[in-house]
Formats: structure tokens, sequence, C-alpha cells
């Protein structure tokens, strides 16, 4: 990042301007003024950087991909280099979700609709940054784009789980505010909560089936043991850490794999 000299104009390289030799200006860091995602990713900076974070997020600084400073609201400056720098929003955003499901359970079937607004808020930005591998994919409106999909797959994914189990009755689900506060409970984004009171399932008229379930993709539970199964065929084994889902692999390490991507497996693990 360019320092200009607030004397004379010059680009400013070192510590003194070499045309009029005036101290360098600090460099400043701060949300891009054209920026209202809930993140905004830029360029880090050195030691002894200016930094102002805006009252309603939390600024992330990464070196190396590691998170190294966090700093709230205010004025800083920054105790240690960071390559990369993401301002955080922590204000709740309200997420409209609708998804369209069937519903199956012991020879009752019926068309259903999950809709209504949730309520997102990323209470610990340091932990949703750190649990990326680069916070760039998560920036410019992305994290808001797939919130819309993630939750409403979330709900419908735990939902199904609910029902396989006999945790809940199909002509019952218009009560469903503790299976929806327990679903809200197993929210799989580190860092963030999302409330899902103001979503509702409509369920049309039941109809009498044959007990077989309809060709979808398996619904897995916290700690079941999976395989991810990778493009070339390659099977990598997994446990279920929450719904949507997150995988614990043999090493320790947890991430978001997609359901259609995972097959039940059992295996002895390390």
């Amino acid at each position: 990042m360019a320092l200009i000299c607030g004397q004379c104009g010059s680009e400013v390289e070192g510590r003194f301007c070499i045309e009029c030799g005036a101290p360098a200006p600090r460099p400043l860091l701060a949300r891009p003024e054209d920026e209202e995602a809930l993140v905004a990713v830029t360029e880090g900076g050195g030691e002894g950087t200016q930094v102002t974070v805006d009252p309603d997020e939390v600024f992330v600084g990464l070196l190396g991909g590691d998170p190294t400073v966090v700093l709230e609201p205010g004025r800083h400056q920054l105790s240690r280099p960071c390559d990369t720098a993401a301002f955080v929003k922590r204000t709740p955003v309200r997420i409209r979700v609708a998804r369209e499901t069937r519903l199956e359970q012991r020879g009752k079937a019926a068309d259903a609709r999950i809709h209504g607004t949730a309520t997102f808020v990323a209470f610990d930005p340091a932990k949703l940054i750190a649990a990326g591998d680069d916070p760039r994919t998560i920036a410019e409106g992305a994290l808001e784009t797939s919130l819309h999909e993630g939750i409403a797959r979330h709900v419908e994914e735990a939902l199904h789980a609910a029902l396989d189990r006999g945790e809940v009755r199909i002509d019952r689900l218009d009560r469903v505010d503790e299976l929806l506060g327990w679903m809200a409970g197993e929210w799989y984004l580190p860092g963030t909560r999302v409330d899902l009171r103001e979503i509702a399932i409509t369920v049309a008229p039941l109809e009498d089936v044959e007990e077989t379930r309809p060709e979808r993709a398996a619904i897995f539970g916290p700690g079941a043991r999976v395989a991810i199964v990778l493009e070339d065929g390659r099977r990598v084994p997994a446990v279920i850490e929450r719904h949507g889902y997150v995988v614990r692999l043999p090493d320790g390490e947890q991430t978001f794999i997609p359901g259609e991507m995972l097959e039940q497996e059992s295996f002895e693990e390390e």
C-alpha cells in the first residue's frame, strides 16, 4: 500500500519522504467505504499500522492464514503485522428462508414447505474467520448468499433426521418450537448462531404410501461414521460433528462437506 506525503504529495517508501524530509504517515486500515457485506477483506499491514474498526464490527488480522490480531471497535495500532485484514459485522442479519421438501414417516407422506425469516449473528468473528482456509470465500456478500441456502438446508436435514428417529410426528409439525430450538443449537458455522423462531413448516394433507423412502441424500446425525467420497473414487473416513455437515477428519481437523459427498461407513478411529 503506497503512502503519500502529507506535505509535498510525493510517494513515500521508507520512514521519511525523500523529497521534503517529512516523517512518513502511518498506513491506515479500515473497512472499504463501499463494502457493506457481513465480511470485508483487504490487504493487511505492518506493525504500527493504524486500524479503524466501526462500532458494529470486529477486526481480525491474519498472517499466513492464522488469526494473529483481533480488535474491537475503535482506533488502534497493530501490535504485530498481518497480511490479510478481515472486518466482520456482528450485528444481527435477517435471512429469508424458503424450501420445498417431501416428508415420509410410517406409511404417511406429505409435501412440506419451510419458510420464514432466520436471524444470523457472528458473535465470535475470530472463530468464524479461523474456521475457513481463506476468508475471501465468505467476503463481498458470499456469506449472505450461502446463508439463504445453508439455513434452509440445515432445517430440512435436521427435520428429516428427527422424523427418522421418531422424535417428532409428521402429523404434528405445525408445533415445532422445541424442534427448531434444537436445530438452532446444532448450527454448524463456528462463532455464529442462528435464531429460527420465525421459521414455520407448512405441511400439505397427509397421503398413505408404501413404507419405502424416497430417493434422497442420506441423513447423518452427530457422531455418525461416514466416508467422504472424492472425485477420484478415494474414500476419506470422517465423523459427523454437526448437521450441515461439519465433519471431523482422522487428524482432528474439522471442515464443512456437502451431504452428497458423504456415505455411511464404519471404521476404527485412530
